[in-house]
């Protein structure tokens, strides 16, 4: 009878062992569908979440991915509601590894559990649904800015302020900092001063919302004495949509003229600038040699 006894106890421990193992796949599983459905809308809204920030500082992202107030309060509800969820099943799979006769889940649990799934899932469709209408539409806006010369060359330094990324990264101020930001090289001009021709290309509703998006973002080049400070990234405040903003740089040289790059500590894109010494040669741009 002992020998029995033994081996029933033996039995029903590998047995609970058998379920807890199994409820902890299953719940494995469900935290990384939850996991993966957040990546997924983060993606969706164009945001990198979990490649720059923690889930603690979504509110700043949110504010300029969803700029309607209704979508955040979607966003947050729906988040809610699937939390709430996996803690209903989680809790649900516990009773069931250590009830003794099994654990009869009540009927309202199903019911209860199948609304907060259907609503949730309802709101994170509604919410993709709107915010990708922000970006159906793609525009580009050109600037001219031209560079007083004293001398005939021009010195371009790289001026570091954002960080090794180019996803939207919010800063301690609520300032959004891009690294999209690309140089597409040099040319020549008949005109008499060198210029720096900037291109900003965003996405909006329509045509028109993407040339305000565009035009929102801030590049803030200096200008000292015969220097010029190019930023590695764009600035976008706090209330300004982002939609996938960039930014495209030219530098043109009349005849004769000079531009030396210099100072490019960064190794965060390899080389954005190029790096020698280069002069406006009839029509062409030719590198200078040492």
């Amino acid at each position: 009878a002992p020998q029995r006894h033994s081996r029933s106890i033996l039995g029903q421990f590998f047995h609970i062992m058998f379920k807890g193992a199994s409820y902890f796949l299953v719940m494995i599983f469900i935290f990384i569908v939850f996991i993966l459905l957040l990546v997924v809308l983060s993606a969706l809204l164009g945001i990198g979440i979990f490649s720059g920030a923690s889930l603690v500082l979504l509110h700043d992202y949110l504010d300029f991915v969803l700029t309607k107030s209704w979508q955040q309060v979607l966003f947050y509800l729906s988040t809610t509601l699937l939390i709430v969820l996996f803690i209903s099943i989680f809790t649900l799979l516990i009773m069931k590894v250590f009830s003794a006769k099994g654990y009869q889940t009540p009927r309202w649990w199903f019911a209860g559990n199948i609304l907060i799934t259907l609503v949730s899932f309802l709101g994170v469709f509604a919410l993709v649904t709107s915010a990708s209408r922000s970006f159906i539409s793609y525009n580009t806006v050109e600037e001219k800015h031209p560079i007083a010369l004293t001398s005939d060359t021009l010195f371009v330094r790289e001026k570091t302020i954002t960080p090794f990324s180019y996803s939207l990264l919010v800063d301690s101020k609520g300032v959004g900092r891009s690294g999209n930001v690309h140089f597409l090289g040099l040319g020549t001009t008949q005109q008499q001063a060198p210029y720096l021709l900037i291109k900003t290309t965003s996405q909006g509703g329509d045509t028109d919302e993407a040339i305000e998006n565009a035009q929102k973002i801030e590049y803030p080049i200096e200008m000292v004495g015969d220097t010029l400070n190019l930023p590695d990234g764009f600035l976008l405040k706090k209330g300004n949509p982002y939609r996938m903003q960039k930014v495209y740089l030219k530098l043109f040289l009349p005849q004769g003229k000079m531009a030396k790059f210099t100072k490019f500590p960064t190794m965060k894109r390899g080389n954005l600038y190029p790096r020698g010494i280069y002069k406006a040669v009839n029509d062409s741009i030719v590198e200078v040699k040492k």
